[in-house]
């Protein structure tokens, strides 16, 4: 059954299933504090609605989501009682239902009261967004730059297109340069990550006393796409876990 579920709901199949609640009140957080414009389906209409995450209360355990500007559609979605949402922010997007209920505040402004979702569908659509690394985890970038020369620096951030990273010293370095055989010594993985990189800019990071680059892979092979797309993946659930906690 869960089968033939994932094959018709390709989104399901290719996304992550999140159900820890405070990785979910933070991902809706983003939602809310950004006014993040909401797509919501109702369940046998075909045609989408836009939304807005209003309030998020989780001591309380609801949310409430504007009201559908449209009243056959709004009389539906009481009628079905349940509404699927969907939310894109940096790169991110997010699905899940929601068990609504009508209700309003003193001024008469109507909306949908519901409880908080068990589980939030996460996927990263973007193959360029990048996910920051925190510098704590210290995560070496290795550049040979022909035989004798190995510059050494230190991943900042990371996508499944390219990264970014600070160096030391980096004079030989130059837009368009390709540099072969980049390596990520990627954290408890004895094997670094390998790929061709190309060189899209260097800028002087005044704050750290050091370069910026950043870089596109231009060859990565299918093992390591894999490899790097699980710890792209880490990398994302422990920004949620620092976020929840407060520390950034």
């Amino acid at each position: 059954m869960a089968d033939a579920i994932r094959q018709q709901d390709p989104y399901r199949s290719q996304s992550e299933r999140i159900t820890h609640p405070p990785q979910i009140i933070a991902l809706l957080r983003r939602l809310h504090e950004n006014r993040i414009l909401l797509r919501v389906k109702i369940p046998g209409v075909e045609r989408p609605f836009n939304s807005l995450l209003l309030n998020l209360n989780p001591q309380r355990n609801y949310l409430l989501l504007d009201e559908i500007n449209d009243e056959a559609a709004h009389r539906k979605a009481l009628e079905a009682g349940r509404l699927r949402v969907f939310g894109q922010h940096e790169g991110v997007e997010m699905n899940f239902n929601l068990d609504i209920r009508p209700a309003q505040n003193r001024q008469g402004v109507r909306f949908y009261q519901a409880p908080l979702p068990e589980c939030v569908y996460y996927m990263q659509r973007r193959a360029d967004y990048r996910v920051h690394v925190a510098m704590d985890m210290e995560i070496g970038v290795l550049l040979p730059l022909g035989e004798e020369l190995l510059l050494d620096g230190q991943l900042y951030d990371v996508s499944m297109g390219g990264l970014g990273a600070r160096l030391d010293a980096g004079e030989e370095i130059r837009k368009g340069l390709i540099i072969p055989g980049c390596r990520i010594q990627l954290p408890q993985d004895p094997q670094p990550l390998q790929a061709d990189l190309e060189v899209r800019f260097v800028l002087p990071d005044e704050s750290h006393q050091s370069l910026r680059l950043g870089g596109r892979f231009s060859r990565l092979a299918p093992e390591d796409k894999g490899r790097l797309r699980k710890f792209v993946t880490q990398l994302e659930r422990e920004m949620i876990r620092r976020r929840t906690r407060g520390d950034g």
